[in-house]
């Protein structure tokens, strides 16, 4: 097999021809002038709906990380039980508990920031415009003399 100049890189084909691979491109996510990014767009909301749906996106993404931790656990759990089985007479029953707690812990993992990311998306502007008055009112006898 040999090897072009330009890129160093053979394919052979089935019947027997060789063509040169392209080389594989990164996106650097720069633009043609050398040394700029392209900007990230800024989201636009209507006056007044910022808040409810930064709290639905943040909603969302806690969600969706909470699918991927069950997804991530029965694929554990699932391949767990494939090795166990392979390996002996009755393996996946007689490993299923401990199959089982290594899936549940890989999942609760991955599923343990589903909180934060629903308290970012719950700190906003209106949130402690109205969370204020009640800390306030909660505080005030506790610290009176």
């Amino acid at each position: 097999m040999a090897e072009t100049p330009a890129t160093g890189i053979t394919k052979t084909l089935a019947n027997d021809e060789r063509v040169a691979a392209k080389p594989a491109t990164v996106d650097t996510g720069e633009s043609a002038i050398e040394g700029k990014q392209k900007k990230k767009r800024k989201k636009k909301y209507s006056r007044g709906l910022r808040d409810i749906q930064r709290i639905g996106e943040a909603a969302s993404r806690a969600t969706e990380r909470i699918s991927r931790a069950g997804e991530v656990g029965l694929k554990s759990y699932r391949r767990r039980t494939n090795k166990s089985a392979g390996k002996r007479r009755d393996g996946a029953l007689r490993d299923a508990f401990e199959n089982a707690a290594v899936a549940a812990g890989k999942a609760i993992r991955v599923s343990a920031r589903a909180p934060r990311d629903l308290a970012k998306g719950l700190d906003t502007k209106a949130m402690w415009r109205g969370a204020r008055p009640l800390v306030r009112l909660a505080a005030t006898p506790l610290f009176r003399r």
